[in-house]
């Protein structure tokens, strides 16, 4: 019984990483779907596009959410494509 409680807290513990790890984007992982290099989006954290990322020690991260709604938001810009 010890034992199959062991594992049910190992599994939900790996579980819980899991969807900790799936909700959550780093930085380069947000610098690709921007199509930008890492240096680029730490210039639009300064300048303010793009809000600075949570922190969890040395890990910076944002949420899946707001990533996704950075990449699919058009761009305000004056300039139109030629």
């Amino acid at each position: 019984m010890i034992l199959f409680s062991i594992f049910i807290i190992t599994f939900k513990e790996k579980y819980y990483w899991i969807r900790l790890y799936f909700s959550q984007a780093n930085v380069r992982e947000f610098a690709n779907r921007l199509n930008v290099t890492t240096a680029t989006l730490y210039n639009r954290i300064k300048e303010g596009v793009v809000q600075a990322p949570s922190k969890d020690g040395k890990l910076s991260y944002w949420l899946n959410s707001y990533v996704n709604s950075v990449v699919t938001q058009a761009p305000n810009s004056d300039k139109v494509a030629a």
